[in-house]
């Protein structure tokens, strides 16, 4: 739930610069520039945290920033540079990017700390419970 909550900001601005977009004239060229360093980048804090919602897309897809998002399917639009089309950032691989970064160089012991939750699982856990897989003790009260 909170992770879910951490995200209510950086969608509501993202929705903003969306309708800022919409509401200007600009060019393919202007919009697809300001869409990779205006509206990606917005992700780019949260996500190092708690990754995308996997709603996101059906709800804000990259689509609503075009203005004829039927022409194309949203894996088209990224690949329009191929034929001399602009380049579109991904917000998702942005934001897949942010967190396996965050998680592979700020918090380096991780691996270290499921070793070591196996490990305790196995040495404190009933057998039946870790021979499903489930290494952590149940809820208390149940």
């Amino acid at each position: 739930m909170a992770g879910t909550k951490m995200w209510d900001g950086p969608l509501t601005k993202y929705k903003d610069r969306i309708n800022d977009i919409k509401r200007g004239s600009a060019s393919i060229a202007f919009n697809v520039h300001t869409y990779n360093t205006r509206i990606v980048p917005v992700f780019s804090y949260v996500s190092q945290l708690v990754p995308l919602p996997n709603t996101f897309h059906e709800l804000f897809g990259m689509c609503s920033a075009i203005r004829a998002p039927n022409a194309l399917r949203e894996s088209d639009y990224y690949a329009l540079h191929k034929i001399g089309g602009p380049k579109f950032r991904s917000i998702s691989a942005s934001c897949a990017a942010a967190l396996f970064r965050t998680s592979l160089v700020t918090v380096t012991s991780w691996p270290l700390w499921i070793q070591q939750l196996e490990e305790c699982a196995k040495q404190c856990l009933p057998y039946v419970q870790h021979s499903t897989g489930i290494i952590s003790p149940p809820p208390l009260g149940h």
